[in-house]
């Protein structure tokens, strides 16, 4: 959450009772419960040191000792619900607690839905709705539906977006985002693992403009973490200095019924360039808010050049041509927007350069009116001013590094607000160029009075696969499948694929030992850290030959004596018989082994005398594929 990070940090006992129920300040933005070893709640802002950028908990002076925990905030009245052991709870500004029904269980994970309907716990692997609107309290379950593989749910915070609406939850064990639809149950899993959480997210939030915080541990660290919910990345941190104990954590977001956000894009430009303001606005207050002004005197040396976006029409009183903005009478609807303009800087002196805007008239939850300052969500700290850098025009030109893979085509785009003119090296005179092979790119931009040269380098970050040649192999046999890869990036993936399939490789295997019973035309598809692919493929072809001698001789000499079946691997035999010239049978066996000695036919010695000659024998061997061959052939007995 932007840390508009005063964290009121909840926690109260029934007995704390006050003789009128202030509602909760939401312009301290969010509330956080720390929990000490003795069970106890207190009540706690955060504040974040201006300089040292470490964030301090410190209790507020009416804070309870009764343990809160799963607690949500809820726009409509501006209270926060909780759990107190099996209490529902409603919490005031001032920390005292009530309590308004008894629950069928405890919880330890719950937030307010954006419409402040229901309060929605985690109860082990169930959803718990507590209706707030019907003054009964009445509790609904609702079973977690999860993905294949995944077979519980452990959390310890969940949290609604309130741009979205959608209900988050940080799985302790999977390490990783899941979103939960309330009314199925459906839990659907980020799949990015969040590596630099330890031991998960006791307390998870959003703010006003739909993102996310969490209060969590690094080892021994306690940290507030800023999350993406669109990539699973951790994308701050800022160090917990605990003031009082807190083994346990339970948080919950306090967003504003209305905020008001500035931003300067870029954050750094040039003499005689461009720069975009975004006026940012989360209208939560259940209702289109009418009449609304905004103003900005823009730093000296910047006029308004364009209004590039207004959705929320009104009087433009001071504007384009001007160094001061002035629209009366907007229409802010519920939802997040922004208002844009795009500011002409003159031959300024380099430095940092800062204002802010005001938003006037706004009624929030009151009949008065009021005005709103904005507030820069780069940085950590409440209602600061909006900054930008000025620097010569070579200073603000960074050299853009890319990869291509090969066949690829990628757009080098130099596009800068207030450039006048572009040059290639190549003569072309567009913003953009389509590069298709690996170099280095320069590009001269010029503004009203100053000449740089932005530089683009593109990489070649193709990659080669090579797999041994085609191999003849007997059946039974295992060989190993070994890519060499070589070529850019650090990171490969391999997939494997067979043709016909065989139902014993591995697919994301980086080598693998197959056995194939049939030719199989195996082939892997390479994939580098940069995206770039590479595919090459071994044929494995497969011989089932057996070896039947047609002649041999029983003569006692060690050499030659025995007749069976022989394989380079053991292979099943379902019966061996053997008949003379007459059709008699002389020699039988059932489910025996190639290369079993034991179970040869060997005359020698035998109480029939075997005269010389030819015999007939049949066999059927049974293949590991399942396959079973008959087989028939003569052999001749000499001696």
């Amino acid at each position: 959450m932007k840390p508009q990070l005063l964290i009121a940090l909840l926690a109260l006992a029934t007995t704390c009772l006050y003789a009128q129920r202030p509602p909760v300040d939401c312009k301290k933005a969010p509330m956080f419960v720390v929990n000490d070893s003795t069970g106890a709640s207190y009540l706690h802002t955060l504040k974040i040191d201006n300089v040292g950028g470490i964030a301090t908990l410190e209790p507020l002076p009416n804070s309870c000792g009764q343990y809160v925990n799963g607690i949500g905030y809820r726009l409509q009245d501006r209270m926060v619900y909780g759990c107190q052991g099996g209490d529902l709870i409603q919490i005031d500004g001032t920390g005292a607690s009530i309590t308004l029904a008894k629950l069928s269980r405890g919880f330890v994970a719950g937030d307010v839905t954006p419409d402040g309907h229901y309060l929605v716990a985690w109860a082990i692997n169930q959803l718990l709705l507590i209706d707030l609107v019907s003054g009964n309290y009445e509790e609904t379950y609702i079973d977690f539906k999860f993905p294949p593989g995944m077979q519980t749910f452990i959390t310890t915070d969940i949290a609604f977006n309130p741009v979205s609406g959608i209900l988050y939850g940080f799985d302790v064990a999977q390490q990783r985002l899941a979103t939960i639809d309330i009314f199925t149950g459906k839990v659907t899993l980020d799949p990015f693992v969040m590596t630099d959480i330890f031991t998960g997210l006791p307390a998870l939030f959003f703010d006003a403009f739909g993102n996310l915080w969490g209060i969590g541990t690094y080892y021994e660290e306690k940290l507030l973490y800023q999350l993406s919910t669109f990539t699973g990345e951790v994308l701050s941190k800022i160090p917990i200095n605990y003031i009082t104990g807190g083994n346990r954590s339970d948080g919950c977001s306090c967003p504003g019924a209305f905020n008001f956000q500035k931003t300067a894009f870029p954050d750094h430009v040039s003499h005689c360039g461009s720069l975009d303001f975004v006026f940012t606005l989360s209208n939560r207050t259940g209702a289109t808010q009418t009449g609304i002004g905004i103003e900005d005197w823009i730093p000296d040396g910047g006029t308004i050049e364009k209004i590039v976006k207004n959705p929320f029409g009104g009087q433009i009183l001071s504007g384009v041509g001007t160094d001061y903005l002035l629209i009366e009478n907007m229409a802010v609807p519920e939802g997040v927007d922004s208002l844009v303009i795009r500011v002409k800087l003159d031959d300024v002196p380099t430095g940092i350069y800062k204002n802010q805007a005001t938003l006037k008239n706004v009624t929030i939850q009151s009949t008065q009116p009021e005005n709103l300052v904005s507030d820069d969500p780069r940085t950590h700290f409440l209602f600061d001013s909006t900054a930008y850098y000025v620097d010569d025009l070579q200073n603000t030109l960074s050299a853009d590094a890319r990869v291509l893979c090969p066949g690829d085509a990628t757009i080098l785009d130099g596009t800068m607000l207030g450039a006048k003119n572009y040059r290639w090296e190549n003569g072309d005179q567009t913003p953009t160029l389509r590069a298709t092979q690996s170099g280095t790119y320069l590009l001269e931009i010029q503004t009203d009075c100053e000449t740089g040269v932005d530089t683009f380098i593109v990489l070649d970050a193709g990659i080669m696969v090579t797999l041994k040649p085609d191999t003849l192999i007997q059946i039974g046999d295992t060989i190993l499948l070994q890519p060499d890869i070589t070529g850019a990036g650090q990171f490969f993936d391999q997939f494997w694929t067979a043709n016909p399939t065989d139902p014993n490789q591995c697919a994301h295997c980086a080598y693998q030992a197959v056995y194939p019973y049939q030719k199989t035309r195996y082939k892997v598809l390479v994939t580098n850290e940069f995206g770039c692919t590479a595919t090459d493929e071994q044929i494995i072809d497969v011989e089932r030959d057996l070896y039947v001698p047609n002649v041999f001789t029983p003569d006692g000499d060690g050499n030659n004596d025995l007749f069976l079946i022989y394989a380079k691997n053991q292979l099943q035999i379902d019966y061996f018989q053997i008949f003379d010239r007459w059709g008699s049978l002389v020699f039988e066996r059932n489910k025996i082994q190639t290369n079993d000695e034991s179970n040869a036919w060997n005359p020698q010695g035998q109480e029939k005398e075997f005269p010389i000659g030819v015999y007939t024998w049949i066999a059927e061997v049974l293949y590991p594929d399942g396959r079973r061959e008959p087989m028939k052939g003569n052999v001749t007995l000499v001696r």
